[in-house]
């Protein structure tokens, strides 16, 4: 309504600026993303936060971050993942050259991947030694799911079973940055 509106105006205005986008763009991006995650109104300035802190600890910008987030960020909501750890996993993506809609999209891949893996999946997670619980986004963070293929010594054969061609090279580039 009107009230959060003007609520979250402020912390907008922050995002605009320090992004150097127009503050139509900054709400969208916000807006979009507050209801990905069902964030309230009255934390708009936590959401537009870790936006500035993402773009400026990596290879991204906000425009990018919003992009990745509406395409990634139900499913994210959905495994419990936070809005946080989200937009760590699209920064880190984004250092490797996987960025805006092909980061969101990739991200979301493999979190399907591993919340209701196929058999191929499975015997792959299983013949690297990994219980498939240590993996599934349902229970575990992303960051401990990367850590458990980054300790696994992941390969892309093995990605390809697991994750499918097209998010193959996401989780070979959360690894190596493990």
């Amino acid at each position: 309504d009107a009230s959060e509106s003007i609520a979250a105006l402020p912390a907008t205005l922050d995002l605009a600026t320090a992004a150097s986008m127009g503050l139509g763009e900054a709400a969208d991006i916000t807006s979009n993303i507050m209801s990905a995650f069902g964030i309230a109104a009255g934390d708009a300035s936590s959401v537009t936060d870790i936006l500035a802190a993402a773009s400026s600890k990596s290879n991204t910008d906000v425009s990018q971050l919003g992009q990745a987030m509406k395409l990634v960020g139900p499913v994210s909501k959905g495994l419990g993942i936070s809005m946080n750890d989200t937009a760590a996993a699209i920064g880190k993506l984004s250092d490797a050259g996987i960025q805006g809609g092909q980061a969101g999209t990739t991200l979301r891949k493999i979190l399907l991947s591993l919340a209701a893996p196929t058999k191929e999946a499975s015997d792959a997670i299983a013949a690297m030694g990994i219980n498939i619980n240590d993996v599934n986004p349902n229970m575990v963070s992303i960051t401990d799911i990367v850590d458990k293929f980054a300790a696994a010594n992941i390969d892309a054969a093995a990605g390809a079973a697991i994750f499918g061609q097209e998010a193959v090279s996401g989780i070979l580039a959360l690894t190596s940055q493990a």
